[in-house]
């Protein structure tokens, strides 16, 4: 590997004290259903269209339910960064638990979470621009058997899989306007 440090890093008062956790939103997409992507300056996205007729699933829950992180996969020809997406996800009806099903045997996933520090954070994208190369899969699965009323009963899982750089942000121009668009075109709501 021929890489070497570009730039210092002198992290701002925002970013020393930069909120951890995500919100109750969480959006699902598939790599292949991609139609055109627009990286910016470092780990940024700044467009991002899907194929015709293929949007982004919208899953919600409860705020700080669902987390994110990363590790490292080393070697002397590439270092990977395996992106980790814990989900909480909460169902009832027969079509809701459909929906879970379904993700649970989906693959080649790409996962946009809202942190509580106003960004969107973008998991199982590679920025090198070869997309169908990486994704996140599914690696754990389970649901606690509630034994009283107050007891968890959501759905765990865990999508994960290894991409050359570490999470991305989703910024299309602005917090106000990236939301926007993930709210209206970008996505429909998942069973």
């Amino acid at each position: 590997m021929c890489i070497k440090i570009t730039g210092d890093l002198n992290p701002s008062c925002d970013a020393l004290s930069k909120r951890g956790g995500f919100g109750k939103k969480v959006y699902i997409g598939f790599i292949d259903e991609i139609e055109s992507i627009t990286f910016g300056t470092g780990n940024e996205i700044t467009a991002l269209t899907m194929k015709n007729g293929k949007k982004l699933f919208k899953y919600s829950g409860y705020k700080g339910r669902n987390s994110a992180g990363l590790d490292g996969n080393f070697s002397d020809i590439l270092n990977l960064r395996n992106h980790v997406v814990n989900l909480a996800l909460f169902a009832k009806s027969a079509a809701e638990l459909n929906s879970i099903d379904e993700l649970v045997d989906s693959k080649d996933m790409f996962v946009i979470v809202e942190s509580n520090n106003k960004t969107f954070e973008v998991y199982g994208i590679s920025k090198d621009g070869e997309l169908d190369n990486y994704g996140l899969n599914p690696t754990a699965f389970n649901r606690p058997q509630a034994a009283g009323m107050t007891d968890d009963n959501a759905y765990q899982i865990t999508l994960s899989g290894e991409v050359p750089n570490i999470e991305i942000l989703l910024n299309l121009t602005d917090f106000d306007t990236t939301k926007t668009t993930l709210e209206t075109t970008l996505t429909t709501e998942a069973a």
